[in-house]
């Protein structure tokens, strides 16, 4: 029986037999206790819905699909077991359920059949993060910066480690010739000497001025904040000598004569709205 052509949002840890279309958006070795050795080849899916899942090769079984599944493309995966993570930490917050595959898993690469988005981030606010110290079940957040990043006034302090670490140029980000846009993904929050900060996982991607509506939108944001307070610190003294003033007055619309304080002629004493200058 063919497999169930099915979404992620659908997929339950049961016997069925699924087949999904999805997009590979991240991928990432988690590392094992030998230096050679991953644990797993892990990688976040992504499909036409919007909806993303964890999936994992076990160890025995990544250079069997090494060659044939790379960051980016969309595939066609079917054959695969659905079960609920029994991980301590989940890279996406859409389900607790992950993919893991078998021996007998197919992934064939398939870019015509779906629109399916190249990137879905769940931003959480900087100003809200000490809220999530030491908490692994969702491991995504957004900064400006390196090591100092700040937002709406809020500063937070960022350490990449290993490989993460040579995934962005220092130098990229501290220089102010432009505006830089950092999107840090499946970080962890931690409290280290009273201190909130953020650190990076095996699962950890940087992303600098990453083309998405989001990106945009702060970057027009802070360039018109940025030229809002260059406008606030502009003066301009302007320098004019009066050489005559011709003589009007405000007349009524009727008989043309003057109108007192009160707006009413002084003639016919009629309450004029809309008087004439003469």
């Amino acid at each position: 029986m063919a497999p169930n052509l099915a979404t992620i949002v659908t997929l339950t840890p049961s016997k069925a037999r699924y087949q999904i279309t999805a997009r590979a958006t991240r991928i990432w070795e988690v590392e094992a206790n030998e230096a050679d050795k991953p644990y797993s080849l892990d990688m976040v899916l992504l499909d036409q819905e919007g909806d993303q899942i964890h999936a994992t090769i076990p160890r025995r079984l990544i250079n069997q699909y090494a060659e044939t599944l790379k960051e980016g493309p969309i595939y066609r995966i079917q054959h695969f077991e659905v079960v609920e993570s029994a991980r301590s930490y989940r890279p996406v917050t859409s389900t607790n359920n992950i993919i893991k595959w078998t021996s007998f898993t197919s992934i064939v690469e398939d870019n015509q059949s779906l629109p399916i988005a190249k990137h879905n981030f769940e931003f959480y606010p900087i100003d809200n993060l000490a809220q999530r110290t030491n908490k692994l079940d969702h491991l995504i957040v957004r900064n400006y910066s390196f090591h100092k990043m700040a937002c709406r006034n809020h500063n937070v302090r960022v350490t990449l480690w290993g490989k993460t670490a040579d995934l962005i140029e220092e130098s990229t980000i501290i220089n102010c010739s432009e505006q830089k846009v950092v999107i840090i993904t499946s970080t962890k929050v931690v409290d280290f000497k009273g201190e909130t900060q953020v650190q990076s996982t095996y699962a950890t991607k940087v992303y600098v001025n990453l083309e998405i509506p989001e990106t945009r939108k702060l970057m027009e944001r802070l360039a018109y904040l940025q030229k809002k307070h260059h406008i606030l610190h502009i003066v301009y003294i302007l320098k004019q000598k009066l050489k005559y003033i011709e003589w009007r007055y405000i007349s009524c619309t009727n008989c043309k004569s003057g109108l007192n304080e009160e707006g009413k002629c002084r003639e016919c004493k009629n309450k004029i709205d809309c008087p004439i200058q003469r």
